[in-house]
């Protein structure tokens, strides 16, 4: 038996019915639109998920990651699209100078932060220097680490051309991740699964949002602070002084990258100092988040043993700190973590004072 239908209220004429039920249907209608709207736009053009740039990048058997030839894409991010094309020779074009033309430049060697993840190639530090008389060559490769920089220099110095001067950008995570040597495995492909029902990153009013729909309130309402605080807390332990000795294969390859250098080049190591390092924001969430209190770590000492290391090679070393909390909310992207273009700007003065050295 089927159960009776709902009888109209008393005294509802149907004109009222109607209305009632078109109120309801446009309810209904806006609780929807937004989820089916999202939807649409993953059945319409499928992106990978934040975060993941197919078809820019390969990695070779001796372990480097490079851009393939050509390659044209877009690097999806909570705050930012950024358009990458590469180089004949695998790395991001129009950074700086061509590779033909690297002979008598500064070659300049890091991950993403030198790379520019987050802003267009005219905005990046070794463009903003070449455009400005000062010719440089970018190397730089998101995911390297110091292993890698001897392997990046040899082959650059072996394809012709040798430095003005050689310049290592640093960041913490180049000690907190160190490996032995690069790894040979391919970088992962996203799965339909991911491709399909992964965030789908669109422009809104001129922000960047991860979504349109309820995926979109659980990341952008809650998810990004959480994952702040866990890569700031990544690299903390660094700053642990029980663990200094834990650092010593990372700083004997920083030694070897420095050595990798051509006799006589002047050599250079410059640090982007992170957030929690600098006294920033999201500092605490990290401490929350490893339950630890800020009395653990001592976060200058890695200064000086930097500069200590430097000294000894015969190499200048410098940092990249923000003065005031101020200058550091414009200079770092408040969740990607990565340079802002006033970031990227203040690099690039960083690296003109460190080959003015």
């Amino acid at each position: 038996m089927e159960p009776p239908l709902p009888s109209p209220s008393p005294g509802e004429t149907p004109r009222q019915r109607r209305r009632r039920r078109w109120r309801r249907g446009c309810l209904l209608g806006l609780v929807l639109v937004l989820p089916l709207g999202e939807l649409g736009l993953r059945g319409c053009c499928p992106q990978p998920p934040r975060g993941f740039s197919a078809g820019l990048f390969a990695r070779g058997a001796d372990g480097l990651t490079r851009l393939a030839p050509g390659a044209q894409g877009t690097h999806y991010s909570r705050e930012f699209h950024v358009e990458v094309a590469a180089d004949a020779r695998g790395y991001r074009a129009r950074v700086g100078v061509a590779p033909e033309a690297r002979d008598g430049a500064v070659w300049c060697l890091g991950d993403s932060f030198l790379f520019g993840w987050g802003v267009s190639a005219p905005e990046v530090a070794t463009a903003r220097l070449t455009a400005d008389g000062l010719p440089c060559a970018n190397l730089g490769m998101p995911g390297d680490g110091l292993a890698a920089y001897p392997l990046r220099l040899r082959e650059a110095l072996a394809q012709g051309g040798a430095p003005r001067a050689v310049v290592f950008v640093v960041y913490d995570n180049d000690f907190s991740e160190f490996e032995l040597a690069p790894s040979p495995a391919e970088p992962p492909a996203p799965s339909l699964r991911e491709r399909v029902l992964g965030l789908h990153t669109v422009r809104l009013g001129g922000r960047v949002l991860d979504g349109l729909g309820l995926s979109a309130v659980a990341a952008n309402l809650g998810g990004y602070r959480a994952q702040r605080a866990a890569i700031l807390a990544r690299d903390l332990w660094i700053h642990e002084p029980a663990r200094a000795g834990e650092l010593a294969p990372a700083l004997a390859a920083l030694r070897a990258a420095l050595a990798a250098t051509p006799p006589g080049t002047p050599r250079h190591v410059l640090r982007v100092v992170p957030r929690y390092a600098a006294g920033g924001e999201g500092t605490q969430e990290a401490l929350a988040l490893l339950e630890r209190d800020a009395a653990d770590f001592d976060l200058t000492r890695l200064s000086a043993t930097l500069a200590q290391l430097c000294a000894g090679e015969g190499a200048s070393y410098r940092e990249l700190r923000p003065a005031d909390p101020t200058q550091e909310a414009s200079w770092y992207f408040p969740f990607d973590l990565h340079l802002t273009p006033a970031g990227q700007a203040a690099l690039a003065e960083a690296l003109r004072a460190a080959v003015a050295d």
